[in-house]
């Protein structure tokens, strides 16, 4: 019997939900009515679950833990159970949302004939002789179209010599959310900062993301100016808990004005915040940016990464040129010293967001480039 409908495979190696794992859900259900969208998992967790919930099928196959060049050998098994899976299912395309399992499916998923889509969530920092840039280039012989999110990223990827006509950028989309009138007032009176000017963020803690950064801001701040909390949501990675404890130290420490609410959904904290600050370094385009200037936020973060495509210079945020805790404290402390600005940042930003960065847009871009794939 015909199939009526193309058959594409997403594969996961990380069972959590981050920003990759968000775009890959937005994929999901953007994509179940129009394609067979099937989704393989390599470690069990949140994103089974979500799959499930939406009714798309979604298996599991065991990987190795480690999936470095020198273990190369433990996948060998793997890649034939892969070849075998692919076979079997039909694959007319194969979808990786990350390093890991374009590194697992690009083998044996081109071992069969099946062309692959590599959505890439990162920036190459560093030399093209590194073990990150050696690996990426190396794979990337296994994807017929790269997806950058920010053209940062696709300008690191050209600089260790990935083919440029295979790269195309589609920056990440969100949709508007609907905020309740009364959730800022609630929130904060809930967390005792009536009063006070406050500058957030949302996200896991992981050593790349800068959250030991912005707590030195944040005590940097402190000295010039006791009215301004800094609120820290989120919750450790899997595997980075130390990392976690790291930080409520170190703000105990250093007496940094840092409140941490643990884990929380971010549309009910962020419209508490007056500014959002984004304290990475080498950010390819954060989610979590969009996400704030959706709800009226002006974003300070460091003139870095994907994240000057997002966020204008003293139009919908403020960017720091140097990358110390230091450039970032004097951005904040500007933005506090300026309300009018603050609030016609956020207007600026809501609209950034609302007609650059829509969730159809992006969508829209991804059907083009898989239609353009499967032929």
């Amino acid at each position: 019997m015909k199939k009526t409908k193309k058959t594409i495979l997403f594969p996961e190696y990380f069972p959590f939900i981050a920003g990759g794992q968000n775009v890959l859900l937005n994929i999901l259900e953007n994509l179940r009515n129009e394609y067979d969208v099937r989704v393989l998992v390599f470690n069990r967790g949140e994103i089974e679950r979500r799959a499930a919930g939406m009714g798309i099928k979604c298996d599991y196959m065991q990987a190795q833990k480690n999936a470095r060049r020198r273990y190369f050998w433990k996948s060998i098994p793997l890649y034939f159970r892969l070849k075998r899976y692919i076979r079997e299912n039909g694959i007319d395309l194969v979808y990786s949302n990350g390093y890991f399992t374009a590194k697992l499916m690009g083998p044996p998923a081109k071992a069969c004939g099946v062309p692959v889509i590599w959505h890439k969530h990162q920036i190459i920092t560093g030399s093209a002789d590194s073990y990150l840039a050696r690996d990426v280039f190396r794979f990337s012989a296994y994807a017929d179209r790269m997806v950058c999110v920010s053209g940062a990223s696709a300008s690191s990827l050209e600089a260790i010599g990935v083919e440029k006509s295979k790269i195309i950028v589609i920056h990440n989309g969100i949709n508007i959310p609907a905020i309740r009138r009364d959730t800022r007032k609630k929130m904060r009176k809930k967390l005792g900062i009536e009063g006070y000017f406050v500058a957030g963020t949302v996200g896991y803690f992981r050593k790349n993301k800068g959250f030991d950064t912005l707590i030195d801001a944040a005590s940097a701040v402190s000295k010039k100016n006791s009215n301004i909390k800094f609120v820290i949501t989120g919750s450790a990675e899997p595997g980075m808990e130390k990392y976690g404890e790291f930080l409520v130290e170190k703000a105990a420490k250093t007496k940094a004005p840092v409140i941490f609410t643990g884990k929380m959904d971010r549309y009910e904290i962020m419209p508490a915040f007056d500014i959002f600050v984004l304290p990475s370094i080498h950010e390819p385009f954060a989610l979590s940016v969009l996400e704030a200037m959706s709800v009226k936020l002006p974003v300070v973060a460091f003139r870095s990464g994907g994240t000057p495509e997002a966020v204008k210079h003293k139009k919908s945020g403020l960017l720091a040129k140097e990358l110390t805790p230091e450039s970032l404290a004097e951005a904040v402390l500007e933005a506090a010293g300026k309300p009018g600005f603050v609030k016609k940042a956020g207007k600026s930003a809501f609209l950034e967001v609302k007609e650059r960065f829509s969730l159809d847009d992006q969508m829209k871009k991804i059907r083009q480039i898989i239609k353009e794939v499967l032929k």
